[in-house]
Parts: structure tokens; sequence; C-alpha cells
């Protein structure tokens, strides 16, 4: 048997066709969710120190020694800080002392303001910071070695501990 060819009716097969691939299938089902996305961002606050240097202090000197650095940190934009000084390795009682030769000590204070009245320490005694969106400061503090001392001549030395928390 011949088929003939008809024109409108191919046409019309095609479009039946392609609507049938495009419409869904009758019991095809759509399922939704949610994907968490999360990141931690950290604090890159760093924290340098210097030597707190007093120079040279004579025997007995009549008046006191004083001497100033700073605590510096790097990286904490837009943190609020605070630094906290411990009594140093040769501490007795509340009394911060650098040693010398054997037992011998120098008393002297680390305090938080020029006038050298606020005593550099920790909890309230400590001090606090916020900074600008730089990151970047310093923390001064300011050195005493107390007058008329008496001790042996030599290098005199203490380690204090500095903590940031931010």
């Amino acid at each position: 048997m011949r088929l003939r060819h008809r024109p409108g009716r191919t046409a019309a097969i095609a479009a039946a066709a392609t609507l049938a691939l495009a419409a869904p299938a009758a019991n095809a089902v759509t399922r939704t969710g949610t994907l968490s996305v999360t990141a931690t961002v950290s604090s890159a606050c760093n924290l340098t120190t210097s030597t707190l240097a007093f120079g040279t202090y004579s025997v007995g000197q009549a008046t006191a020694r004083d001497a100033s650095g700073s605590i510096g940190y790097s990286g904490c934009f837009n943190a609020a800080m605070a630094f906290e000084l411990g009594l140093g390795a040769n501490a007795s009682g509340s009394t911060r002392n650098m040693k010398g030769t054997g037992t011998t000590l120098l008393r002297y204070e680390i305090y938080s303001n020029s006038g050298r009245t606020t005593v550099f320490g920790t909890g309230t005694a400590g001090v606090a910071v916020t900074t600008t969106n730089t990151g970047d400061g310093t923390v001064p503090v300011y050195g005493r070695i107390f007058a008329s001392q008496v001790v042996p001549t030599g290098s005199y030395t203490d380690t204090v501990a500095v903590t940031l928390t931010f």
C-alpha cells in the first residue's frame, strides 16, 4: 500500500509529538529543599611586645628611675580588647621585682598612665581598648624603679606575662 504525502497532516503529527515531549509525565514528582551555607571568620589579632628598658639605676639613687614602652597589636579589626599584665616571674606577694644575682631583688612597678598612679595589672586593673577599622595600635606602659634601693651592682631582669583577650 502506498502512502501519500499530505503536508498538513505531517505538520500536525510533528506538533503533537513536540507537545508530548514537553509536557511532564502525569506521575512526575518534585521535591524541594534547602542548602545550608556557613563560614567562620576568625580574628587575626596579633600581640607584640618589646623590652621595658630602664637603663642604669645607681645604688641607693635618691629619685625613682622611670621608663616607658608599649604593647603592640595588629589585625584586630573593630575588636573590643582587654590587656592584662601579670606580676612577673620574681613577684613577692603583689610586689613586682627584677632579679639580680642570687636572690637579690630590685623593686619596680608598671603603670597604665604616664603619671604612674594606676598600676597596670589584671581584671579591672587591666586596660580596655576598642580598636578602629585599621586594627593596629599600641598600648603604652610606664615603668618605675623605686628610689633609695640599696642592692648589689649587676644586671636585673624580670619577665611579665601579657594577656590579650578579644
